[in-house]
């Protein structure tokens, strides 16, 4: 799971919490404050993340502006990296 510091802890407590009875491991990065995010950042953590075996899927919860770039991110590099 992704998410930025506009997600308040409040909902991000939930997530965590049905994430933990479903799943036996979850990683979980925070990207600060999303008006600080570049591009680099995204490609850096998505590089770092195995696609392949996350099923090229993940979970974002981050501020609108941060969406676009890391759709546009993914869509260029495939998330295969």
């Amino acid at each position: 799971m992704i998410y930025d510091s506009s997600v308040h802890e409040d909902a991000l407590a939930p997530v965590f919490n049905e994430m933990k009875k479903n799943m036996t491991a979850f990683s979980v990065f925070d990207l600060g404050n999303p008006d600080l995010v570049s591009r680099q950042t995204i490609e850096n953590l998505l590089g770092k993340l195995d696609g392949k075996s996350l099923g090229n899927k993940f979970l974002c919860l981050v501020s609108k502006s941060l969406v676009d770039m890391i759709r546009d991110v993914v869509r260029i590099h495939a998330f295969v990296f």
